[in-house]
């Protein structure tokens, strides 16, 4: 064979090459080219909506709620037609993402019910999350203005008769599969991989901010301390207003934030004592109790959070950076429906769930100063007097 033969059969090998590659990237399984007439969103879409009830629980949002996600994503996540296939409406990706979301199914399960490739869904997934977090998250957690801490703790004061308080802020562990090179990085004391959501929650269930992504295996003081929202509380950049004198007296105190044990002691961060000073300490046991009732806040959100979104209560099945991008929408998502739609079974009644921490130790890590221990116990001799005692906190120590 000559030399000009064997370039030409070369290049007809080539071309056999390419060729099958692109009928490989263009073929669609059997299954799913019946999407239009036998997917889940075409299927169930239309009659969903004529079932509002059904749609909130398929959704766990409203419809209204719902398309006011959409046309604020539109952009983000609209494809165009090519000659090869149609692109799949913005409808079906935000109803296939909520679908995840708040089952938890896995991305196989949900190829087959929604006729498309396991690829396609987790794109579609993680694109979806990403343009919520992009155009959401600055309209639904917003950063705090003065007035804004204001309001929040007048909120606190009236609902939870906790004054001056800013927010209830905790951790929670969200779990993921293993990641690849990256040893116990992301490894808990709960003994499974995970990334921490540290959040600051209001006296209504609502996320003031959240921090996402940190190793599994810190504790919360520590992703405290790492967070940007520690930085700007040290550097004094949160818009946190004055001192204001606490109600019915004329003693000024610090506005401030509250945690569990696992955070330290600062002017603007109040935990409660540890359990050996509560001893024979009547006005010690109240601040814990009046500190935790306020704090469960925090935990009731995290509670609502993982009920309606239950992606949250299982792994996350892809790479970090995704679990952290479907994180933040789900957060998002909390706020939105929150404000849009109201809580469903809304929790009112914390007493008989409320501890004291009777029993714990504090940390050796948390020092505090003066100024903060001085704050503390501003607001534990208030929290006994006439002027801010409540009549049933001595039923609850």
């Amino acid at each position: 064979m000559t030399s000009r033969k064997m370039l030409l059969a070369e290049s007809a090998s080539l071309i056999d090459i390419k060729v099958n590659l692109v009928k490989n990237r263009l073929w669609v399984h059997e299954i799913n080219k019946h999407r239009l007439s036998e997917g889940e969103f075409h299927t169930l879409f239309s009659k969903l909506k004529n079932h509002p009830v059904k749609f909130f629980e398929y959704c766990r949002m409203s419809e209204p709620t719902f398309y006011i996600i959409l046309e604020a994503i539109r952009s983000e996540i609209e494809k165009e037609d090519t000659n090869f296939r149609r692109a799949i409406p913005v409808e079906e990706r935000l109803f296939l993402t909520l679908r995840y979301l708040s089952t938890g199914c896995s991305f196989r399960s949900l190829a087959f019910t929604f006729r498309m490739g396991k690829t396609s869904v987790a794109r579609i997934v993680v694109e979806t999350c990403e343009a919520i977090w992009n155009k959401l998250s600055t309209d639904y957690i917003p950063e705090p203005t003065s007035d804004d801490w204001k309001a929040n703790a007048n909120d606190f004061c009236t609902k939870w008769n906790f004054p001056n308080c800013l927010g209830s802020i905790d951790g929670k562990h969200i779990r993921i599969d293993q990641p690849q090179h990256f040893g116990s990085m992301y490894y808990n004391y709960k003994h499974f991989f995970s990334i921490n959501l540290f959040a600051i929650s209001d006296a209504n269930y609502k996320f003031i901010a959240v921090d996402i992504g940190a190793y599994g295996r810190e504790s919360d003081g520590g992703v405290l301390r790492n967070s940007v929202f520690f930085k700007k509380l040290q550097q004094n950049q949160l818009n946190i207003p004055e001192d204001v004198e606490l109600p019915n007296t004329n003693i000024k105190a610090p506005y401030t934030f509250i945690g569990d044990e696992a955070f330290p002691l600062l002017t603007n961060l109040l935990r409660p004592y540890p359990g050996k000073q509560l001893l024979n300490d009547q006005k010690k046991k109240i601040f814990n109790y009046r500190l935790s009732r306020a704090r469960r806040t925090v935990e009731n959100s995290f509670g609502i959070l993982s009920s309606k979104w239950r992606i949250l209560n299982k792994a996350i099945e892809t790479n970090v950076e995704h679990a952290i991008t479907i994180t933040k929408a789900v957060c998002v998502l909390h706020n939105l429906v929150l404000k849009h739609d109201q809580l469903s079974n809304p929790i009112d009644n914390l007493e008989e769930h409320t501890t004291i921490f009777k029993n714990t130790v504090g940390r050796q890590n948390n020092r505090f100063g003066r100024l903060a221990k001085d704050s503390r116990e501003l607001f534990t001799e208030y929290f006994s007097s006439e002027a801010g005692s409540v009549p049933w906190q001595l039923d609850y120590i």
